[in-house]
């Protein structure tokens, strides 16, 4: 019996010390059991529950919490300026700003630049509505998606985890990593967005608003250059997608 509680103290011990030894992973099981309690006061769905776990599992990868902002606030400025465009080196790669002349124009579309997580099944843009910005894919795939404008008007937005029939949409295109869309929400902000985009398996990548937009293009204005031939060059892309496909 001595030695069977010895041991039982000895996994205590040593279970105690990994957990403190990884407060990160600690962090992450504290919210996600809060998460489990709330679901379970509010009695939400099985499938909803499904995707606010996956959503957390997405926003935490590999099941760490971090303050992110309280480490970066810890960093010298060229550490913090280093490690957020190494971040978001896909939207560089995207938008051709790798080769800028003025390195600035970087640093602060990084720095304005908003984390996004979605899950399966989200509308991320609705068509015949107002955007938020401008998204990135880091990874992931999304649908865009154009329906009949009499449906739109008639339908609204569609309910959440539904699309519009068969009958009335049609799919533009299958966006996935280092891709972007949302940008005609920036160069045109009081245009209405004529598409919608949906999450196919999951999306994470960074949102850039238009409050930020409107920012960089104040103090960077080449920025507005940037974005306009990254727009015009995706759309060249499709274009020749489309024909290619109607050849076929």
């Amino acid at each position: 019996i001595a030695g069977a509680a010895l041991y039982a103290i000895f996994v205590a011990t040593v279970t105690a010390f990994f957990a403190d030894a990884d407060p990160s992973a600690r962090e992450y099981r504290s919210k996600l059991d809060m998460v489990n309690q709330y679901m379970r006061h509010a009695q939400l769905p099985h499938h909803l529950r499904l995707k606010l776990r996956m959503y957390f599992q997405l926003k935490f990868p590999g099941h760490r919490a971090f303050d992110e902002e309280k480490i970066l606030s810890e960093l010298s400025a060229p550490l913090t300026h280093e490690v957020k465009v190494q971040k978001c080196h896909d939207v560089l790669y995207a938008l051709n700003i790798l080769e800028a002349d003025d390195p600035q124009v970087a640093y602060w579309l990084c720095d304005k630049l908003q984390r996004a997580v979605y899950v399966a099944g989200d509308y991320v843009v609705r068509q015949g509505q107002e955007a938020e910005g401008m998204y990135f894919i880091s990874s992931g795939l999304v649908q865009v998606i154009s329906t009949r404008d009499d449906q739109v008007h008639a339908q609204g937005a569609f309910p959440d985890n539904s699309t519009a029939s068969e009958d009335t949409s049609t799919i533009i295109t299958t966006l996935g990593s280092r891709s972007f869309f949302g940008e005609m929400s920036l160069l045109n902000p009081t245009g209405e967005t004529t598409a919608s985009v949906v999450v196919l398996t999951y999306l994470e990548g960074y949102l850039l608003t238009k409050s930020d937009y409107a920012w960089l293009e104040r103090h960077h204005p080449v920025f507005r250059d940037y974005l306009v031939s990254a727009a015009r060059l995706r759309l060249h892309h499709m274009e020749e997608s489309s024909t290619a496909i109607s050849e076929h």
